[in-house]
């Protein structure tokens, strides 16, 4: 049964990107009474800035030996997926070192399976979540996702991925030639084949989401304080308030839900977590002549097309370093113009764009559950490039543990304390 809102259980959620709006409503579902700190609004987050996709191409890690084989060939290539930029984290070498290790063929599968337990439950997550806010059943789409391959030599190089993806429960379709173009009939590649993703969906206006979610919160029992967490007020084994700079905010229970900025703040809760800002940039084409039914994931180029509504968005990309929240116009460039190549010069009434940080763990697995030191503190960050699909599913997960109840998933994959292991190897 729901909590009334006049009990007296204060959570303090910090982080007010998909993570922690998805967070704080599910908490405002059971009653309880919820304080949502963020310093800025909805917009340059890395929820504004992605695809939206719910469980597409959603179980196989980012860290493997091939992505850094492949690295220098990427970084030449002038419409490719990735880029450097200076200054660099100045983490970047560690937290490369421990990726390489979690690149092995057997960490890729231990990551593959606590991936699939996310991401094969994201959809109906979030269906039970807005079976309490319907008003937000509108804002999702259904239709699958297609994996676009432009040549026989890209669907060859995902054989072994898609094997993956059919071992960890996905259902997936092998598309011709003939059938893509059914689907996509703007396509301009010769002969293009695609793998079609049955379950996967998608939201299709994130910042738009972003802000429903934000209206529930302030209609609920909740508050949200535009603030920036600087640290916590602990005695022995409890949380009892979040410093910001305008004084402390009290609480019976905290869960840091921060993206990039989480790492810092499990520090200072004695958790040592390695995240890497990775940022991501989205476009959109306003009022576009041609239009889509799905998103398609363009994995070799690194990018996504999806409807948006009126609208047609793109969404991908990967850079480190550069100045923190510094529009990167490059990104912008290069999204344009593989949307471009993809579908021939179409027409549009506008572009406009997002950027925003993923929060990247070495091994590409969320950090998921109670901080190892403090009763009632809760980690819930580091889901990359998979908030979306991982939101609603892993706030359930918390909602859980808050409640004394066993989570349906074994979230012993998603411990803080994992990281131990890849420092001792």
């Amino acid at each position: 049964m729901d909590r009334d809102c006049d009990i007296p259980r204060a959570i303090t959620v910090v982080g007010g990107g998909i993570m922690g709006l998805t967070m704080a409503c599910t908490l405002l579902k059971q009653g309880f009474i919820v304080t949502l700190i963020d310093k800025s609004e909805v917009a340059g987050r890395a929820s504004s800035a992605t695809a939206g996709i719910i469980g597409g191409s959603s179980v196989i890690p980012w860290a493997s030996k091939d992505l850094w084989l492949n690295m220098p060939s990427m970084l030449r290539n002038p419409n490719g997926p990735f880029r450097i930029k200076w200054p660099l984290p100045k983490s970047i070498l560690p937290f490369l070192a421990k990726s390489i290790k979690a690149g092995t063929l057997e960490q890729r599968r231990q990551s593959s399976n606590g991936l699939a337990e996310l991401a094969l439950r994201g959809w109906n997550a979030w269906m039970s979540l807005i079976d309490h806010y319907p008003t937000l059943k509108s804002s999702f789409l259904q239709n699958g996702c297609l994996l676009y391959y432009s040549n026989a030599q890209e669907r060859f190089a995902d054989v072994d991925n898609n094997a993956v993806r059919r071992e960890m429960g996905m259902h997936l379709i092998g598309k011709g030639t003939k059938a893509v173009r059914d689907m996509l009939p703007h396509v301009s590649d010769p002969e293009p084949s695609g793998t079609f993703i049955e379950q996967a969906g998608q939201i299709l206006d994130p910042i738009s989401f972003q802000r429903a979610l934000k209206d529930i919160l302030n209609d609920g029992c909740g508050t949200f304080v535009y603030e920036h967490a600087l640290g916590f007020i602990t005695e022995g084994e409890g949380v009892k308030a979040v410093i910001t700079p305008s004084g402390h905010i009290d609480c019976d229970l905290v869960v840091i839900c921060a993206g990039t900025g989480s790492s810092a703040l499990s520090e200072k809760l004695f958790s040592k977590v390695p995240i890497l800002p990775a940022w991501g940039a989205s476009v959109t084409f306003h009022e576009p002549d041609i239009s889509l039914k799905l998103p398609i994931l363009h994995q070799k180029a690194g990018f996504a097309v999806l409807p948006s509504v009126d609208d047609l968005r793109a969404a991908g990309l990967l850079k480190v370093g550069g100045l923190p929240l510094l529009r990167d116009e490059q990104l912008d460039r290069i999204l344009i113009r593989q949307v471009k190549k993809l579908f021939g010069n179409f027409t549009y009434t506008g572009v406009t764009g997002q950027i925003g940080p993923r929060p990247l763990t070495p091994d590409s697995l969320p950090v998921l559950g109670r901080a190892p030191r403090y009763k009632n503190a809760y980690f819930n960050f580091g889901h990359g490039h998979w908030g979306v699909t991982h939101a609603a599913v892993s706030a359930h997960v918390i909602l859980d543990l808050i409640n004394g109840k066993t989570p349906e998933i074994d979230i012993r994959p998603y411990s803080a304390e994992r990281f131990q292991f890849f420092s001792k190897q």
